[in-house]
């Protein structure tokens, strides 16, 4: 693909290009490149790495190179394909330089040995074996028999893929026309549209190699299915290793082996003695170079050219690929014979038996597979290649030390219940997660959560069994909804080995080993049903009950009776809904709400409610339709229901209901009955006697908060509720109904330490609800909250 000569080019073009990227916005088209934000970090970190070696006052880098001279690629002179057979080389490039502006470079391969010396004012050349030297313009080198195709296939892919910077910019140097050096490229790039985007960089995460971890750039063609891979080591940041690929696969490598800054370097490093050496012009140097490359002894044996693993970490019993590049001169690469070994520090190489032929002729890359077993030894490993061609020539052992860590198998999800993916799971399912070892309980549950779609937490509690994690939710799951369960990559097993929740053998932690799955509920049956669903009240009490339709799909129009025993309840008012309420809420609303008059009957226990239109299109989700006052009027239980139910969508399609009762108990007014049952019995004075037990405990200190009985109680219609605090606090007591439906809050605002038990300090509740009106008779709970001191307590009401 290239000669000595076009190397160095290449080398310096290289470099040029990422010391170049410095002022290159992320995501921008620059020359026709797109870069993505995490490529450009690197290579700006890893061109200001190069910066700093080439403006030291002393440095040394040296590169290895291995390619494959494939001469159809590059030269369309027939004279020179003749004169250049396909062939193979290594070469080792060493690039000295010294303050303020010498560079040497020398170049020794199988192809013969180039030697330069570049300072500010002139470039000095010599060709040793051949006695003789130029002062050189290294650009004008390049032979006009030399063409880049547009579709390339080797090394000039680099230049393709930055199409408009002229030669003169990639080396700081351009020529106007006029004579005069200009150091600004930008009139030399041609005007490029969207459609003439030429190359991707993109960033591809991290590596092992020999020179240890590496970050991954690639720079993709978009026009061919080439790509230079450039990988840029972690800790120096230094350049580490150029590939040139595509669709046939590797190419060459340029690896960078050493860089050195100082010590001082010797003075006779930049001296070239040219005594005894013929000189001679730019056009005869490079003749003689080329003649010289024609004539040179080619590599005969294989070459083992890249040896790296997948990961530079697996478990016992994971799985690691091993990938190897080679060239050969004599077979097509896919004949070679492919040997990679493995061993264990302090042991023995073993061979690896799985190897597979990935590349595309005509240059190979090869495959291994390392999958350690819970009987392999942890620790490092190391990897070597070697290839035999059909002659039996053998290439040399490419080594890569100590790349890989075995470590022990970490845990991982056998199964779970529900199953990925599972539909029409009950509302009130558990969520069980069967693990494969046993696992540190605590950071399980810690790593644990179960969200709905919209991202509400589900709380619940844990139970164990064996290695299966049982989460029970502590309320029911909504119908039809995807709820989504995770347990995060830092649940740890009993070893305290992190969980592989991606199933590729590591433990990564949080999010890469985060084990996710969901999982759908059962659709909901549409109900009419009530609210509550059980109520105790006394006789002449009054009782609202509130009508729900849940879970329904476009109700437009219905109608239905509510029944019940008008020997127990009468009918006092019936206050409908507004349909209009219903979220979401309509646009137009003069079409909604066309209810019927409710007709109350209390002599057959009958309300008849009906309503003709909801709204345009009807009403979805959950809501209530109308709010049914009852008066006790008898003893007795007896439940309130449905008859004669009908529902419809806009189009007329009847809509099919479940039906739900209330269940009501009308008793007597006991002011003993502290139970609630209805009769006053032994039960009434145990309970009597707890509360007095606990009041006489309960003895004032200002060492501790306390919620003490309120007073009078029973009472009529107002009462005083005291309590104690033993440090500074927001106040609110909250009174509850029976039912534990909230009916007043007292807000007490910021209260210092101390007792507030009598009338002038202690909370005051006048027997009123929130909405003003007087609460019936009845047993009522109220609760503190002060803090994190929280109390409850009960109260009757005796009008």
């Amino acid at each position: 693909m290239k000669n000595i000569m076009q190397w160095s080019v290449f080398l310096i073009i290289s470099i040029g290009l990422i010391a170049g990227s410095v002022d290159v916005s992320a995501d921008d088209d620059v020359f026709g490149i797109r870069i993505e934000q995490r490529a450009l970090d690197v290579l700006l970190l890893a061109s200001a790495r190069m910066l700093e070696v080439r403006e030291a006052t002393d440095a040394e880098q040296v590169f290895s190179i291995k390619a494959k001279l494939v001469v159809a690629d590059v030269f369309q002179s027939d004279e020179f394909a003749e004169l250049f057979p396909t062939m193979m080389f290594q070469m080792r490039m060493e690039f000295f330089k010294a303050y303020p502006d010498m560079v040497r470079v020398n170049l020794t391969s199988n192809l013969g040995e180039l030697q330069f010396l570049v300072t500010g004012s002139e470039a000095l050349a010599i060709l040793p074996e051949d006695g003789v030297f130029a002062r050189v313009n290294i650009p004008q080198l390049l032979p006009e028999a030399l063409i880049f195709p547009e579709d390339d296939g080797g090394l000039f892919t680099l230049l393709n893929l930055i199409g408009g910077i002229p030669y003169g910019s990639l080396f700081g140097v351009t020529d106007d026309g006029d004579g005069s050096d200009d150091t600004t490229d930008v009139e030399y790039v041609e005007e490029l549209g969207p459609d003439d985007l030429r190359a991707i960089i993109a960033y591809r995460g991290k590596d092992v190699t020999a020179g240890g971890i590496v970050h991954v750039v690639t720079i993709a063609s978009v026009v061919n299915n080439q790509y230079i891979k450039v990988l840029v080591l972690e800790d120096t940041l230094d350049l580490y290793q150029i590939s040139i690929e595509d669709e046939r696969g590797t190419e060459a490598f340029l690896v960078l082996d050493e860089v050195n800054i100082g010590p001082v370097l010797p003075a006779e490093t930049f001296t070239l003695d040219t005594s005894g050496l013929t000189e001679v012009d730019e056009d005869e140097f490079l003749t003689l170079v080329l003649l010289s490359m024609a004539a040179a002894t080619t590599v005969d044996t294989p070459i083992a050219a890249d040896l790296y693993a997948s990961s530079h970490k697996v478990a016992q019993t994971g799985m690691i690929t091993i990938h190897t590049d080679g060239f050969d001169m004599q077979d097509m690469e896919y004949e070679l014979i492919c040997e990679v070994e493995y061993m264990a520090t302090g042991g023995s190489w073993a061979p690896l038996t799985v190897i597979e032929y990935a590349g595309l002729a005509p240059l190979g890359h090869w495959n291994a597979i390392f999958a350690p077993d819970e009987t392999t030894e942890l620790g490092t490993y190391s990897f070597r290649v070697r290839y035999t061609n059909s002659l039996g020539n053998t290439s040399e052992w490419l080594e890569a030390m100590d790349i890989v860590t075995v470590m022990p198998a970490p845990p991982r999800v056998a199964q779970t219940i529900p199953v990925m993916g599972e539909r029409d799971v009950p509302i009130s399912t558990d969520i069980s997660v069967i693990f494969s070892k046993p696992m540190n309980k605590a950071t399980v549950e810690r790593g644990f959560t179960l969200n709905s779609r919209s991202g509400r937490v589900v709380s619940g509690s844990f139970t164990w069994e064996e290695n299966t994690l049982i989460f029970s939710p502590s309320v029911e799951l909504s119908y039809e909804s995807t709820y989504l369960v995770r347990v995060d990559g830092e649940s740890l097993d009993t070893d305290g080995i992190g969980l592989d929740g991606n199933f590729d053998s590591v433990s990564d932690g949080i999010p890469y080993d985060d084990y996710v799955w969901s999982f759908t509920t059962t659709a909901a049956v549409p109900t009419l049903t009530f609210a509550p669903m059980k109520q105790t009240i006394y006789k002449e009490d009054k009782l609202d009950v509130k009508i729900m339709a849940k879970h329904v799909t476009d109700m437009y129009k219905f109608s239905f009776k509510v029944v019940f025993d008008p020997a127990i309840l009468e009918v006092e008012t019936v206050d409908r809904d507004f349909f209009k309420l219903w979220k979401p809420r309509p646009k137009l609303v003069e079409n909604a709400d066309l209810w019927s008059e409710p007709v109350i009957d209390n002599r057959a226990g009958a309300v008849t409610i009906a309503c003709d239109a909801t709204r345009d299109d009807g009403v979805s989700g959950t809501g209530y339709i109308a709010t049914i006052s009852f008066r006790a009027v008898g003893l007795g239980t007896k439940s309130i229901g449905f008859s004669e139910v009908s529902m419809s969508d806009y189009n007329g399609q009847s809509i099919d209901v479940e039906l739900d009762i209330v269940q009501v108990q009308v008793i007597e007014f006991h002011l003993r009955d502290t139970n609630h049952d209805g009769v006053v019995d032994i039960l009434d004075f145990v309970d009597m006697a707890s509360e007095e037990s606990d009041e006489s405990q309960a003895a004032p200190s200002a060492n501790r908060p306390a919620l003490r009985q309120n007073f009078p109680n029973p009472f009529n219609p107002e009462t005083w509720i005291p309590y104690q605090l033993d440090r500074p606090s927001f106040v609110n007591i909250r009174i509850y109904r029976s039912t534990g439906e909230i009916i007043r809050t007292l807000d007490l605002g910021y209260r210092d330490p101390g007792f507030y038990v009598d009338r002038t300090k202690a909370a005051h509740w006048d027997g009123t609800d929130d909405t003003g009106q007087i609460v019936s008779s009845g047993i009522y709970f109220y609760t503190i909250q002060a803090g994190e001191f929280a109390a409850t307590r009960k109260m009757i009401v005796a009008r």
